[in-house]
């Protein structure tokens, strides 16, 4: 829900009673909503070369943790 003051425009987010309510400015919601899809589109963005540079190779799991374990 937006609210208009004269301060300002504020985003007013109610959750859940136990956790309460949380007012935060517009312009704070605008910037976390850019930066969580900035970070979305790098996640993607290296997942897609992930998978552009899978030679299909797989191992067990067991053979997973055993690498790990003598990489320690």
């Amino acid at each position: 829900m937006l609210y208009c003051h004269d301060d300002g425009i504020y985003l007013f987010h109610h959750r859940k009673k136990q956790y309460g309510s949380a007012v935060w400015y517009f312009s704070e919601f605008v910037r976390r909503a850019a930066f969580e899809k900035a970070e979305d589109m790098a996640d993607i963005e290296a997942y897609n070369e992930a998978l552009d540079g899978d030679g299909g190779t797989r191992y067990p799991m067991e053979e997973v943790v055993r690498m790990a374990v003598e990489a320690e």
